[in-house]
């Protein structure tokens, strides 16, 4: 049931009304009574109350979308048209609103003109006829002919029969012929099965199984196992062989190992070391001293001052004592300077010897050192050379992997008879020709043995084919018949239809075919005529009736027929909305009605 009714931009109108189970619209003529009509019409068809599709003249002028928004007792539904003729329809239930397409809201309340036709009382009587034939054949039910078939058959039809049939599908001849071929098929493996039986039921014992040659099974066991003897017997003398040459070529080659390592060994222990007592800072501490004591002596050693002869004045008056100078004077300046320069060479050459002498021991001290230095150095060079030429020769010693030497293995003995090889090849024939005589007889005998059972198999396949064969044949029959009993339910069906129109009686004057005035009815009694079709129709939906229905002009009805009406919707459960006009409201019967 519609609890509240809400539009927006509705034919210049945006309102919200609430609904009850009875709901009175008054007001003048063209005050926008049949808005809600419009507004409900809209939300569940799509069209307006006169069936137009997509009838964006509901638009309020100057307005680019109108909507429509029911709450019901479950949900809440909302319905919205731009003036492009896009329309979206939603369903909100429990907070979740998802959007619903038309073909699934045509599922729950009909197509269109099924709606329209039960709530916009009269919609159904302004259709065409094929329209409303239309409408009649979405309520009754469709003819099925596997029901036509089943009450003519003593079994019960199961998945397999009707796909075989498939009568709804198709012409029930055509049926009749594919079931026939089926039959066909069935028997013709109904006959298999039974030239198999007689078959099988000609099958006879084999009778004794072969003698058993146990003493040649006994004498092949014997051979066998020599003939296992000798090839272990020689399989084990080749691991021995085997054996005995990896162990002498190993024993070999570690043989020459362990030389070549002594001579590593003897190279090693004549390789010796030089002890260095010393190192190069000792050696440097033990001739400082000596080089120190011979730098000293040098420093202590004086050169004299550098010699300057005395001049001889250049007048005949000596510069120093201003006297005449003579031949005599000036011959003993000279002397006097000789002697000087005699006496500063001979000191000097002294200085210059001792000087000299030092130098020379400075010398042979530091050539001492730098020996001893590089006796050292040598040394150490050559320790140096040894200790790399021992790690050389260890690698090379320790590169030299012997070889693991395998124990030695026993020799095997050699079995004590001898196999015979073409005994054994004679006993095998034996026994294969035994073998083979037993096969054949386990062969004959279990086949006699499966002949049992499959003839209790194929007695029980036969059976049941026979009954298969049989229901197939009857239902071929009753395919042929289905046409005459179809033709025979559509014309019940057909009796259904002129019984809805006949309902009212009065709704037979609005048929084409009547050919009676339509002016002879009053308008109340159209209204009352139409408003009874309306609440037919929705009676014979046999899923999710509609329970709507909008009566336009309902003051026009008279006092009998407002109580008719208002009984049927209360006990029918039928939510009613009717319209009248201001000036007319005034009958008690319509005023005083308890909404």
């Amino acid at each position: 049931m519609l609890k509240k009714i809400g539009f927006t931009n509705l034919r210049g109108q945006t309102n919200t009304h609430q609904a009850y189970k009875i709901n009175k619209v008054r007001g003048r003529t063209g005050g926008g009574k049949s808005t809600i009509k419009e507004a409900i019409s809209f939300l569940f068809s799509g069209a307006d109350s006169f069936g137009g599709r997509a009838p964006t003249h509901l638009i309020s002028s100057g307005e680019d979308k109108l909507k429509v928004r029911i709450e019901t007792e479950r949900a809440v539904l909302e319905r919205s048209l731009t003036v492009k003729k896009n329309s979206t329809f939603k369903l909100e239930r429990a907070g979740v609103s998802n959007q619903i397409a038309q073909k699934d809201i045509e599922r729950l309340v009909g197509s269109s003109d099924l709606f329209l036709s039960i709530f916009s009382a009269g919609y159904f009587l302004t259709l065409p006829e094929a329209r409303k034939a239309g409408i009649l054949h979405e309520l009754l039910p469709a003819i099925d002919r596997y029901e036509i078939l089943q009450e003519m058959l003593d079994f019960e039809l199961t998945d397999a029969h009707k796909g075989i049939c498939k009568i709804n599908d198709k012409r029930a001849d055509l049926c009749a012929s594919e079931v026939a071929e089926q039959r066909r098929v069935l028997k013709s493996t109904l006959d298999y099965k039974k030239g198999t039986l007689s078959e099988l039921e000609k099958k006879k014992h084999p009778g004794n199984p072969p003698v058993k040659p146990e003493a040649e099974e006994a004498e092949l066991k014997k051979q066998e196992s020599l003939r296992s003897q000798w090839e272990t017997y020689r399989t084990d003398m080749a691991a021995y062989e085997a054996n005995k040459k990896v162990r002498d070529s190993a024993l070999k080659k570690n043989k020459t190992l362990q030389k070549k390592k002594d001579e590593i060994d003897k190279q090693i222990s004549g390789l010796q070391v030089v002890e260095v007592k010393e190192t190069n800072e000792d050696i440097k501490n033990r001739y400082k001293p000596m080089l120190d004591d011979v730098a000293k002596q040098k420093a202590d050693i004086v050169f004299p001052p550098a010699f300057s002869e005395q001049s001889l004045p250049d007048s005949e008056r000596c510069p120093t004592c201003a006297q005449i100078v003579g031949t005599k004077h000036k011959e003993s300046i000279k002397i006097l300077n000789e002697q000087k320069r005699k006496e500063y060479e001979d000191a000097y050459a002294d200085a210059r010897s001792n000087h000299d002498h030092l130098t020379e021991i400075s010398k042979k001290i530091l050539k001492e050192m730098e020996d001893a230095i590089e006796a050292i150095r040598s040394a150490n060079d050559h320790n140096r050379n040894v200790t790399s030429m021992k790690e050389s020769l260890e690698r090379e010693k320790q590169s030299l992997v012997e070889e693991i030497v395998p124990d030695a293995v026993k020799t095997p003995k050699e079995p004590l008879e001898e196999y015979n090889e073409e005994r054994t090849t004679e006993l095998r024939g034996v026994l294969s020709r035994y073998n083979t005589d037993l096969a054949i007889y386990e062969k004959e005998l279990n086949q006699f043995d499966k002949a049992g059972g499959e003839k209790e198999q194929l007695a029980g396949e036969i059976s049941s084919l026979d009954g298969a064969v049989g229901r197939l044949y009857a239902l071929e029959q009753a395919c042929k018949e289905v046409p005459q009993r179809e033709l025979k339910r559509q014309a019940e069906l057909l009796s259904m239809k002129e019984y809805v129109l006949s309902l009212e009686p009065r709704i037979n004057l609005y048929h084409k075919e009547t050919k009676l005035p339509y002016e002879s009815l009053s308008d109340g009694e159209k209204i009352r005529a139409a408003t009874h079709l309306s609440l037919k129709l929705n009676s014979l939906i046999r899923k999710n009736p509609i329970n709507m229905v909008f009566v336009d002009n309902a003051d026009l009805l008279d006092k009998i027929a407002w109580q008719d009406l208002i009984e049927v919707c209360v006990q029918s459960g039928i939510q009613l909305f009717f319209a009248c006009v201001d000036e007319k409201a005034e009958k008690a019967y319509i005023e005083n009605i308890n909404l």
